[in-house]
């Protein structure tokens, strides 16, 4: 089963410096780690950024989110939020039609 990992926030820089710093999240680290399929960012009107990351597995999800905190490339992702406002799941896909 394919796991999402699902992780929303304000951001507090433009959205064009989120955008890189994400790019580079996703070129330096994120695209490397076993198990990833793709990574979608959604926002809503009210400053909502939702970061949809797909993964073969849980545990291939569990681990890249562990070891992204320890990579020092996680620094400059997290001061793009708003902290308090920042949250991340982890869902399975149990059916997809």
């Amino acid at each position: 089963m394919v796991t999402i990992e699902f992780a929303k926030g304000k951001i507090i820089v433009s959205e064009e410096e989120y955008l890189k710093t994400s790019q580079r999240v996703h070129d330096n680290f994120i695209s490397k780690q076993k198990g990833f399929k793709s990574w979608e960012i959604l926002k809503d009107n009210g400053g909502l950024y939702i970061d949809l990351l797909h993964w073969k597995t849980l545990k291939d999800a569990q681990k890249a989110a562990k070891l992204f905190m320890e990579h020092p490339i996680a620094e400059d992702f997290m001061k793009c939020f708003d902290m308090e406002s920042l949250s991340m799941q982890h869902f399975e896909v149990i059916k997809r039609y």
